[in-house]
């Protein structure tokens, strides 16, 4: 047997390629012989590129990408070989290294990630332990680790990127410190897989949106529903159940992507013997009726080849069909839009026999009227067009033309399927050869119609048809109130009550050693205290400007608090509004300056605006005194 060599390391300065031997502390490639060590690194002045291009049969024992160096390899293998492949990993603190080939790469075992990790369309990515440890970022661009079978275990102080249709196969109980969802460009959808047992999982989940699925894998319990449950400080907790007992799995702290929010939860079976979670999803439920060139066939029994009559193009051949479960959770105390309830359009409820039947559709599912497409929960009025909240649970369903298209169900005007990236969204029960199915779809470039964009027109639009259900309700409103209850709360829990309020400035008098307050208050969704043609489903408590406090003696003069406006991430605030102001979710978290802890302050908050607030909603202080 050959012996092995000791260790092998990296001389050149600012990089280079990893084949030219003269870049070797040993005047050989580490590709030559066997090695126990290799390492590449460089330093604050000399940060060290390498690029390994070539594929090598060689299993280097240890290899270390140091601090300041980035490793790259590209190479591409033949016949499905390993391309590269170590025993173990180390990639330092500043250290990088990139994995951009789809050909096999081996990592050994229990690679160590302090640095960054980024592997980029790939799937064959083998590691011997089905584990990762380190405290630096593993970041997975259009790639996957793990397999139903190989589930990972992730280290406590470990971050995984998701990006660009990656996937994650993760142990339920060591999903790492931190999962981010960070979108997709290239319309896949991002996928982080768990086991089917119940367990509570505490990582932190951020940057969900719409192209974020959670994938229950088969072969263990069956999830029967799936809810967004807010935690109070702009967090969730998806809630996935196995039984009417509550079993299942809860990831306890699920953070949104900005300007995102978790609607409906619905669980679709896949092909893989899994279901996927997913939201807002716009479909017909089953018995709606199209039309087709036969006449109108139950959504359920359309298939791709059927002809569908189009209002803009005639004829239009489908090409894909799909279907989908929902079933809402037990318990729940979410909006109806967000909970799940399909929506009930009752015969003539658009004009005279427009339906000619009942029909439900999801409340995200757009009906075309007035030459836009309108979204039917802007439409709700309680009457004609009502959530119906007797339905439980539920199949979905829906169809796509090769373009996307306006269509009939019920003599309604409505949309054809828009395939973009929520097709997880359904199980696909038939599709036609990938030459007629075209990609992925945008409703900025391909929509047959634009979706409604201003709040005049959708108000105009609910009007009309409120207005024809019963001319009383266009002018009810809920009992609303003004009051928004502010109040404070310390980092200790003691409870600090409004000193004086003068010019939109309230002020209050916090003790000594506080470190933090949480500014509560009422919160209420626009869409509900103006109107649902108002498409802001946020839940808003006050909107803080400026934030000033001065000592108990006013030693110091006035002095500002920015902490709400300086990071993007903060419990329970929303988005900036403007540069100077931001909305609290009503439960939001405001950090003091160890100036202010040092003493009893008065703290002044401007409040911008506030309410109105639904007359039902109360604090979220439970504990207001």
């Amino acid at each position: 047997m050959e012996a092995l060599s000791m260790t092998n390391a990296w001389i050149k300065e600012n990089g280079g390629n990893w084949n030219n031997s003269s870049n070797w502390g040993a005047s050989v490639t580490p590709d030559t012989q066997p090695w126990i060590d290799v390492y590449i690194g460089g330093s604050v002045n000399s940060v060290v590129n390498v690029i390994k291009d070539a594929p090598s049969p060689t299993v280097i024992q240890s290899l270390t990408v140091g601090d300041f160096a980035d490793l790259s390899v590209s190479a591409v293998s033949g016949n499905s070989s390993v391309a590269f492949s170590v025993e173990a990993l180390t990639v330092a603190n500043a250290g990088a290294m990139t994995i951009a080939t789809y050909s096999p790469v081996s990592l050994g075992s229990n690679p160590t990630i302090d640095g960054e990790l980024t592997i980029s369309g790939n799937s064959n990515i083998f590691i011997n332990s089905n584990s990762i440890n380190g405290t630096g970022e593993l970041i997975l661009d259009d790639a996957t680790i793990g397999t139903p079978s190989n589930m990972f275990t992730m280290g406590d102080d470990l971050t995984t990127i998701l990006k660009n249709g990656a996937a994650l196969y993760v142990n339920n109980q060591k999903a790492g410190k931190e999962i981010r969802f960070s979108g997709s460009d290239n319309g896949k959808d991002n996928l982080l897989v768990f086991s089917g047992y119940s367990q509570t999982v505490s990582t932190q989940v951020t940057g969900f949106d719409s192209s974020s699925v959670v994938h229950v894998n088969g072969g263990g319990a069956t999830p029967i529903s799936a809810a967004f449950n807010p935690n109070g400080d702009g967090t969730y907790t998806l809630k996935i159940d196995f039984d009417q007992w509550g079993n299942g799995i809860s990831l306890t702290n699920v953070t949104p992507a900005t300007g995102f929010s978790p609607g409906a939860a619905s669980i679709v079976p896949t092909s893989e013997r899994g279901w996927n979670v997913v939201t807002d999803i716009a479909c017909f439920l089953q018995g709606c009726l199209i039309r087709t060139t036969e006449g109108y066939v139950p959504v359920e029994g359309i298939k791709p080849g059927d002809k569908v009559l189009t209002l803009e193009q005639g004829e239009q051949e489908v090409v894909w069909c799909g279907r989908g479960f929902t079933a809402i959770a037990s318990h729940t105390d979410l909006p109806d839009d967000i909970a799940g309830y399909p929506v009930r359009i009752k015969a003539g409820a658009i004009s005279q026999g427009v339906p000619f039947d009942d029909m439900l559709v999801t409340s995200e599912h757009c009906l075309y009227l007035d030459d836009v497409f309108v979204p039917v929960r802007m439409l709700v009025n309680g009457d004609t067009i009502a959530y119906d909240r007797t339905i439980t649970s539920y199949n979905y369903f829906h169809v796509a033309t090769s373009a996307h298209s306006i269509i009939l169900s019920n003599g309604v005007e409505t949309e054809s399927y828009l395939r973009s990236s929520n097709r997880k969204s359904f199980n696909a029960m038939y599709a036609l050869p990938r030459r007629n199915n075209v990609g992925e779809l945008t409703w900025e470039k391909d929509s047959a119609a634009p979706l409604i964009a201003s709040v005049e027109k959708a108000q105009q639009i609910f009007n009309t048809l409120a207005d024809r259900a019963n001319k009383e309700i266009v002018s009810r409103r809920p009992d609303l109130t003004t009051d928004s209850d502010l109040h404070l709360r310390t980092n200790t829990g003691a409870y600090v009550r409004l000193v004086s309020c003068k010019d939109g400035r309230y002020s209050f008098m916090v003790p000594v050693g506080t470190k933090s307050v949480t500014i509560f208050s009422r919160s209420s969704r626009p869409c509900d205290t103006v109107g649902p043609y108002l498409d802001d489903r946020r839940d808003l408590g006050v909107l803080v400007g400026s934030i000033t406090y001065v000592d108990g003696l006013a030693r110091r003069g006035v002095n500002s608090i920015t902490s709400h406006l300086d990071s993007d991430n903060l419990d329970g605030w929303l988005p900036k509004e403007t540069p100077d102001s931001r909305w609290t979710n009503g439960r939001a978290v405001l950090h003091l300056d160890e100036a202010a802890a040092k003493t009893a302050i008065m703290l002044s908050i401007q409040i911008l605006s506030a309410g109105p607030y639904l007359q039902s909603s109360s604090p979220h202080d439970a504990c207001a005194a």
